[in-house]
């Protein structure tokens, strides 16, 4: 998992309710605040997969266009098994794409098969981040 930008910084947005965890998390100013964010992460959601904490110039989220949150598994030989569309709307399908990917791969112990249509090694893929706002459809002439 890489930790991204805050999406939902409190100093960006006032109207917000506290979280019921009482911690508002700001816009990080330096890489020790974003990995202190990303501590929290960890401490509140327990969770068991390794964090990585990407750098002060989003080099990670600009690259998979990630913002506001997206899930991705990259496989061992760098493919793509995941790649959801961007959230919210992406999160529930991309999730629940993880679950079956995770139990095939428990089940199995090795990577699941990619289907024939995936990228090969070393070929461009080229990730869509042109949604509508509004409803999550992609924008026009895109699909």
């Amino acid at each position: 998992m890489v930790y991204i930008r805050e999406s939902h910084a409190a100093d960006h947005y006032e109207s917000w309710d506290k979280p019921p965890n009482g911690r508002l998390i700001y816009e990080h100013t330096n890489h020790g605040e974003r990995c202190a964010a990303a501590d929290l992460l960890l401490e509140d959601t327990r969770l068991t997969v390794p964090v990585i904490v990407d750098d002060m110039n989003n080099g990670v989220a600009a690259a998979y266009s990630a913002a506001p949150s997206r899930i991705f598994v990259i496989r061992s030989d760098g493919r793509f098994a995941i790649a959801g569309e961007p959230g919210p709307w992406g999160l529930e399908p991309a999730i629940a794409e993880l679950h079956d990917w995770l139990k095939r791969f428990k089940a199995q112990g090795v990577e699941p098969k990619l289907p024939d249509h995936a990228a090969q090694p070393g070929e461009e893929l080229h990730i869509d981040s042109t949604l509508d706002s509004e409803d999550g459809n992609k924008a026009a002439g895109n699909g």
